[in-house]
């Protein structure tokens, strides 16, 4: 095989990887934050309290929550990812009725960084993913959600995400860290919509509110990009380049 074929052959492949790998729609945990320079919005509240949680429920025989967050968009990028951070304030930070259950994600445009409006809150697009398996989560762990294809944001603008259960169930609670009175995130508002008060409740229209009912508070969340394509490209002709050159050496 000629030297040039096997270089077109192997960076394809190289780049097919790749972007597969930035598009899969998955969820993972992690012990480890987001970093480098794909990591376009943070709000990490390193060194807060993880006293500062709230419930993401949807539980039998008691009040439901879904929790989220808006962000403004610090210059034009495709999102891969959203990131949010377990509380491990302690062991009912996590209760045993979340493992492998569907948890949703859902994604808006917002007109403003301000609002906790939904009349304000516009749809693009829905997520859904299963929770991590007993044994392969643990408290404290940052939860990422990969956004399949990814999400085009424009700079300036506003966006945000609701995670929600799908089904109510006993101890369906997973408790996610905030700043509490710590420094809050400037760029949007943390929201929640609080709904039923007991078994069998039905979550209604979209009504949200302020995170914790309190002005400031924001959780832990970061928003990561899908890498350029020149930048993709750039790293696959690299990764080409060197497996051709160790398969020569051996000939």
């Amino acid at each position: 095989m000629k030297k040039s074929t096997a270089i077109a052959m192997v960076t394809a492949l190289a780049f097919v990887g790749l972007a597969a790998s930035a598009t899969a729609s998955v969820l993972t945990a992690s012990p480890t934050a987001p970093s480098g320079p794909l990591v376009k919005v943070a709000h990490p509240n390193t060194g807060v309290p993880f006293t500062n949680e709230r419930d993401l429920r949807y539980r039998t025989g008691g009040a439901d929550r879904d929790l989220g967050q808006t962000f403004t968009a610090p210059e034009n990028f495709t999102a891969a990812s959203v990131t949010v951070r377990i509380s491990a304030n302690n062991a009912n930070s996590m209760q045993s009725g979340v493992y492998d259950q569907t948890l949703t994600l859902r994604f808006y445009n917002v007109t403003d960084a301000t609002t906790y409006d939904a009349a304000n809150f516009t749809p693009n697009g829905v997520y859904n993913y299963t929770f991590p398996s007993s044994g392969s989560v643990n408290i404290g762990d940052y939860l990422t959600f990969q956004l399949d294809s990814g999400i085009a944001l424009t700079s300036g603008n506003v966006y945000g995400f609701v995670l929600q259960w799908d089904t109510e169930a006993a101890n369906k609670i997973v408790k996610l860290h905030h700043n509490g009175a710590f420094t809050g995130y400037s760029g949007g508002v943390g929201i929640e919509q609080n709904f039923g008060s007991g078994t069998g409740d039905v979550r209604p229209a979209l009504a949200f509110t302020q995170l914790d009912g309190t002005a400031g508070r924001d959780l832990t969340f970061f928003v990561t990009a899908i890498p350029e394509p020149g930048a993709l490209a750039v790293i696959g002709v690299g990764l080409a380049a060197m497996i051709v050159r160790r398969r020569l050496q051996r000939r």
